[in-house]
């Protein structure tokens, strides 16, 4: 069966139409792609909480959804918190530890943020807190006052 010219341009039109749709829609939908929310890391400040330190740290890594990395940041422990971080971080390859001098929570926040990379962060004063308390905040629909969330600024 032979095809006329005409049929042949037809035909080729349609695919040439079919081919522009299909480009505008990848590049419409890639555009909405690209807004997702950026990666929540997530920073516990701690100090003195041997007794709390390790369910934090295993309920946290129980959950389902998580961030990349969970940060603990002790802000100058006297007792076995330190000892107690060091083994769960060979435990849990994806928990990062911080450990800095006996400072005022501010000024440990301050200086976690000169070293912590990332766009999001969850920050959260876990020296008062249990386990259980942790895991609701790390829940961003149970914020409480002790919890700020926000973007890191870039700019230096």
């Amino acid at each position: 069966v032979l095809l006329s010219n005409g049929t042949i341009l037809i035909f080729m039109t349609i695919i040439v139409i079919i081919g522009i749709i299909y480009c505008y829609c990848r590049e419409s939908l890639s555009y909405y792609a690209d807004e997702r929310s950026p990666e929540l890391e997530v920073i516990i400040f701690m100090k003195n909480a041997q007794n709390e330190v390790e369910g934090i740290v295993r309920d946290y890594y129980k959950k389902e959804v998580k961030p990349r990395e969970l940060w603990i940041v002790d802000c100058g422990s006297r007792d076995q918190t330190t000892q107690i971080l060091q083994r769960l971080s060979r435990q849990f390859l994806e928990l990062r530890l911080l450990f800095l001098s006996d400072m005022p929570f501010a000024i440990c926040v301050q200086e976690a943020l000169k070293l912590i990379n990332a766009p999001a962060l969850l920050l959260i004063d876990g020296t008062n807190l249990r386990c259980k308390d942790v895991l609701e905040l790390t829940n961003l629909l149970h914020a409480k006052k002790n919890v700020a969330i926000g973007l890191k600024s870039y700019e230096k």
